[in-house]
């Protein structure tokens, strides 16, 4: 998969799924597979719109599910031949939708265009599914996608932020199509875990764009440098009371792994929440209640 910048210019034939994706949900998925089918059927190229950076710094400085780089790793999972990556900053917030939609089709050789009913575009979301219609040249097929229900509602980014903000990762994941997962390369910390507790932790500092789930304890899984295996791991995301620390942290105990992992990337997927973050006495009772949360995680792994 190649990543096109909006910014420059290619010829090439290409069926179009509009969006942002921000966390590319079943529904996202749906668009965007349908968009590879129908491309591939047609015997022209895929391509998925997003942006490269994080749009909601300028609406709020709100994180994303998903980061581009993840995006686009899914992206190339759905089958997508490329990205169109635009750049979110003041002067493309400022487009009318007659702008953007005018530099779209002169940049690229678009044949079919592919949406959700709730697309909107341009200036504060002023184009909608209708103006794309009428403004599309004749010559490109407007496709919009029925939305994609669960349990009778329609399935949404927000409906999935919700869920993280609440720590509640089971229900995100079922919309999502796959666990909440950060990713971080392991840094040193104060080697506490192993040595005051008894209980090692593989720290990671997510990116400052990316939205963490509330504060807790988690069932997780720990992916080493995409080698594909699961480990089982326990993760605490926020501060450590105990050790008087308020700076959010992402630490990972792996259960049953021996091994330098500093420097090393991993990926953590999150699977349950387990219990919100606590002050304990001392790091012997910290220790006392990390080995109850290993035997609740292997409980409820079994039930998932």
């Amino acid at each position: 998969m190649e990543i096109l910048s909006f910014d420059k210019k290619s010829d090439e034939k290409i069926h179009l799924a509009l969006g942002f994706f921000d966390c590319v949900h079943l529904g996202h998925r749906y668009l965007i597979s349908r968009t590879v089918e129908d491309a591939r059927a047609c015997g022209q190229k895929s391509a998925v719109f997003t942006f490269s950076n994080n749009p909601f710094t300028l609406f709020g400085g709100a994180g994303q599910i998903c980061t581009f780089e993840e995006r686009c790793e899914i992206f190339a999972e759905l089958g997508a031949d490329y990205v169109i990556a635009a750049h979110m900053d003041e002067a493309f917030s400022r487009l009318s939708p007659q702008s953007f939609l005018s530099e779209l089709f002169s940049r690229f050789g678009i044949s079919a265009l592919y949406c959700g009913p709730d697309y909107t575009f341009g200036y504060k979301g002023s184009g909608n599914v209708d103006m794309l219609k009428s403004l599309a040249p004749q010559n490109v097929v407007v496709n919009v996608c029925d939305f994609l229900l669960c349990d009778g509602s329609k399935i949404s980014s927000s409906t999935i932020r919700g869920y993280l903000q609440s720590g509640d990762v089971r229900s995100a994941a079922k919309l999502a199509g796959k666990p909440y997962s950060v990713s971080g390369t392991v840094r040193h910390d104060y080697g506490r875990g192993g040595r005051i507790v008894g209980f090692p932790t593989a720290n990671i500092s997510p990116s400052p764009d990316k939205l963490l789930p509330e504060d807790g304890v988690y069932l997780t899984t720990v992916e080493i440098d995409g080698s594909g295996t699961e480990h089982l791991s326990i993760t605490n995301v926020g501060g450590k009371p105990t050790f008087g620390e308020s700076r959010v942290n992402v630490e990972s105990y792996i259960q049953n792994f021996s091994g330098d992992l500093y420097g090393k990337k991993i990926r953590v997927r999150f699977y349950d929440y387990l219990r919100p973050v606590q002050k304990f006495a001392d790091a012997a009772a910290l220790g006392r209640q990390l080995e109850a949360d290993c035997l609740k995680s292997l409980q409820a792994r079994r039930k998932i």
